[in-house]
């Protein structure tokens, strides 16, 4: 079953990207710091000195961003009902919505990454970086490389196998995730992943 990440997957992966994120800020706030103390006394820094030069994004519906034809069309069962959240952290707001079916292992998993409500905003691109860049080349002897997929969005990614895999897609500012439920083989979850992938962006 491919369920779009178990709990479990999705902490996994937001964990890695914020760690990342936290120990790259970290490394630069420290590297700056060092400067100041080798060339001018130590000086407050300014407000504007402390504020990320990235535009907060407004909130989105995750749950507006597939119908229940387009569902239908990929897992051939109508959508039964929604259930969406959101959290925020490390700068950057992940929106999901659980779109429930009537074979409850069909159901369908989607999230949306972009920059937070803040004043510390930050891209995604910065986090997508360090899930598929040098974290992902880390961890490929546990878990495998990620699986670069052509043709959709600027880049993307799928991660996992058939039973707990997800296609990851970034777009402009953004990245999505999916995953869907129900029988079929790894080639197979990737193409219905691709193809209610390719139908949020358009809604984007």
């Amino acid at each position: 079953m491919c369920l779009f990440r178990s709990g479990k997957l999705r902490r996994a992966s937001a964990a890695l990207a914020l760690a990342g994120s936290s120990l790259l800020l970290s490394l630069v706030g420290c590297s700056k710091s060092d400067e100041r103390a080798q060339t001018s006394p130590p000086q407050s820094p300014s407000p504007a000195a402390e504020r990320v030069a990235v535009a907060p994004a407004a909130p989105i519906d995750p749950c507006s961003l597939l119908t229940s034809e387009e569902i239908t069309a990929v897992q051939g069962e109508a959508l039964v009902g929604t259930k969406p959240s959101v959290n925020q952290g490390q700068g950057l707001a992940m929106y999901d919505c659980f779109y429930t079916l009537p074979t409850f292992t069909n159901s369908i998993s989607l999230s949306v990454t972009q920059s937070g409500s803040g004043l510390d905003a930050r891209n995604p691109s910065q986090s997508w970086q360090e899930t598929f860049g040098e974290a992902a080349r880390q961890n490929a002897k546990k878990s495998g490389p990620p699986q670069k997929v052509e043709g959709i969005g600027d880049e993307a990614f799928w991660a996992g196998d058939n039973r707990m895999g997800a296609l990851y897609v970034l777009k402009g500012s953004r990245f999505i995730r999916i995953s869907v439920g129900g029988a079929g083989d790894q080639a197979a979850k990737i193409e219905k992943c691709r193809s209610l992938a390719e139908a949020a962006l358009k809604h984007l």
